[in-house]
């Protein structure tokens, strides 16, 4: 079953992947939070995931403006 708002994704697996968000806490100090820990392996293939899909969107987004003859507006 997938999560959903439901259904929360499961912490222990967010961890283990090493992609969930640790606090640097201890007192009254609040630290920046990180991403670290898990399987170093599980975390670079989600990276690398997603480092895909952007490439993607952006060459699409490249060929759609040449296509079209356009000039790239960020305002868009």
């Amino acid at each position: 079953m997938a999560p959903t708002a439901r259904r929360p994704l499961n912490r222990g697996k967010v961890t283990l992947a090493g992609v969930a968000p640790m606090d640097n806490q201890s007192g009254k100090r609040d630290g920046p939070r990180s991403i670290y820990g898990g399987r170093p392996d599980v975390r670079a293939a989600l990276y690398m995931a997603a480092l895909v899909a952007l490439m993607r969107k952006i060459i699409v987004l490249a060929n759609a403006l040449i296509r079209d003859q356009r000039e790239y507006d960020p305002a868009l």
